[in-house]
């Protein structure tokens, strides 16, 4: 099956940005989404609109869903139903982006057999601007693995890392690594809040790349960030950093032991990384050179 027209139900952030990455390998877009508003941002893009779900299940070859984390399982479901009733439907591949994945998979179930599907989460957010620095997780649904080696296809044609893992493996890795990510961050304003103009100007390069993961993930939706944080994989997760943290201020020594383990051997390139990452998107002190006296 070859894809050359993807409908997007979403025409949020993520959609509109998958679509401007995705754009350059060949494929053409169709956006779907309830609010006026949304759809007419796609429309100005440039992306062609359609006014109904009804409508993009004609135009697309597949689909992917790219709404809301509240409304996504769903939304999942409801697509797979209108699949079920419509028999003239050209879409063939059915796909979401969903964050965490067993609420969603199972929805999968349901859907027509001559209808492959599969589960898709980028390891990104809007701002990404080159596929190739970038990578996306491809999940199987149980029994139905076709979806995903054509997904994995529309990924890898763009430049993405394309890695494949079941849901299990996918939702316990994300709570330790974007779950504890806004673990750290939210704990941070909250324990800063009210030293925060005064570390302005005192805080050194290390604490200059917290704050940039900081302002990255306030830039979501509130209920997004609720979302991740109430996740019980993150919670179990975030239970442990606890521990461990305390456990790192009562034996330095051991703690600093195991960083230097398991960081060791990528030391120097970790380090030039801080420095490209800090010296590459904070703009310059706009201060001259005084000479030295």
């Amino acid at each position: 099956m070859e894809v050359r027209v993807l409908g997007v139900v979403g025409a949020g952030r993520m959609g509109l940005a998958l679509a401007r990455l995705l754009g350059p390998a060949g494929l053409d877009f169709v956006f779907y989404d309830s609010n006026s508003e949304a759809l007419e941002r796609a429309s100005e893009a440039g992306y062609k609109v359609s006014q109904s779900l009804d409508d993009l299940l004609k135009q697309s070859d597949a689909i992917m869903v790219a709404v809301s984390h509240s409304v996504m399982p769903a939304a999942v479901r409801a697509l797979g139903r209108l699949l079920a009733s419509r028999p003239y439907a050209k879409a063939r591949l059915v796909f979401d982006i969903a964050t965490f994945k067993e609420g969603v998979i199972g929805e999968y179930q349901s859907y027509p057999k001559e209808v492959m599907v599969a589960s898709v989460h980028p390891l990104f957010g809007p701002g990404a601007r080159d596929p190739r620095r970038h990578s996306v997780v491809v999940v199987p649904v149980p029994g139905r693995r076709e979806g995903s080696r054509l997904a994995s296809q529309l990924f890898r044609a763009a430049g993405f890392n394309v890695v494949v893992a079941s849901v299990e493996e996918h939702d316990e890795a994300v709570a330790y690594t974007i779950g504890l990510s806004y673990v750290i961050a939210s704990s941070l304003a909250g324990a800063l809040k009210d030293k925060w103009d005064s570390l302005h100007g005192l805080s050194g390069t290390t604490f200059r790349l917290l704050r940039i993961l900081m302002g990255s993930i306030a830039g979501d939706p509130e209920d997004f960030i609720a979302h991740i944080l109430s996740n019980p994989r993150v919670q179990r997760a975030a239970a442990e950093l606890a521990e461990t943290i305390l456990s790192a201020t009562r034996n330095p020594e051991g703690h600093a032991a195991a960083l230097k383990d398991l960081l060791s051997a990528d030391t120097r390139t970790l380090y030039q990384a801080l420095y490209d990452c800090i010296e590459g998107v904070q703009p310059a002190n706009n201060v001259k050179p005084e000479p030295y006296r």
